[in-house]
């Protein structure tokens, strides 16, 4: 029973108390025949019983009142402690070539507490040889309380890019954006910030792509690509705030260049609803 259903009930159950003593004398009244209500000494009593009835209602009523506005309180007071984070350059990506389709992570020791997030191309082709590419981000703090965790939505991550003669094309010449998806690692999909300062914090995402995928043609090619990255800030209070961070890079000769970052605030809500999730 929720606090608002508690107070509806606190009227209903006083007039119950209240009328319960007038249930028992008609009982007596129509079973056994004896008049109660003639007595003065009854009257006296009820009003005694009514008065103590209707203060302890009362007084119910308003600590049931005051639970509500307290929690209203605590609520607004809980949410002032959001967390946002703004992505800021530098913002670095490199590629390092693989010969085989291992995903590993080097520092095992410190796997538990690393900034590092490691997801890999959702694909159905057949992997021969993964490419992993490092983006190494930077965060601007602008929190009212200290980011615990960021957690990337894998699921929701995509990659766009536009179809164009110096990139991917559909068959059709479709005009429709071309995307591709991700999908986690036994790694995790969150990383604890690696503090720089006291108002910054890096992290590390890596991702794994096979050679006959789409984000390697996209990451590749000379057309530039938006990496979108939803993301999920949990402060040391609780509150969770989604983020989307949007990355667009494209490629000078060998190198890869983030030439434009977005950081978009989506929503601020209670970590009870995030584990809910």
């Amino acid at each position: 029973m929720n606090s608002r259903e508690k107070k509806n009930w606190v009227p209903i159950g006083t007039v119950l108390i209240l009328v319960f003593p007038f249930i028992v004398l008609l009982i007596v009244l129509l079973t056994l025949k004896i008049n109660i209500f003639d007595n003065t000494e009854f009257w006296y009593g009820y009003m005694a019983y009514f008065g103590s009835v209707v203060l302890a209602g009362v007084a119910l009523y308003q600590s049931e009142k005051s639970t509500i506005l307290s929690l209203k309180f605590d609520k607004m007071n809980a949410n002032q402690n959001y967390s946002f984070a703004q992505l800021v350059f530098p913002a670095n990506v490199y590629a390092n070539q693989h010969k085989d389709t291992m995903i590993s992570y080097a520092n095992k020791d410190d796997e538990k507490d690393h900034p590092i997030v490691i997801i890999e191309e959702q694909s159905n082709n057949e992997i021969v040889m993964n490419k992993e590419y490092v983006f190494d981000l930077t965060f601007k703090d602008h929190s009212k309380a200290v980011i615990k965790k960021f957690c990337l939505d894998v699921q929701q991550a995509t990659c766009i890019q536009d179809p164009s003669k110096k990139g991917l094309m559909w068959s059709d010449g479709s005009k429709d954006k071309i995307q591709v998806g991700f999908k986690s690692t036994p790694f995790g999909e969150s990383a604890f910030p690696q503090w720089t300062s006291d108002n910054e914090f890096k992290i590390r995402i890596i991702i794994y792509a096979p050679q006959n995928g789409l984000f390697f043609s996209m990451m590749e090619c000379e057309e530039r690509c938006c990496l979108v990255l939803p993301v999920k800030l949990i402060s040391v209070c609780g509150i969770v705030t989604e983020m989307k961070y949007r990355c667009w890079i494209e490629k000078d000769e060998s190198d890869f260049v983030v030439c434009r970052i977005d950081s978009r605030l989506i929503n601020v809500r209670e970590e009870a609803e995030h584990n809910a999730d």
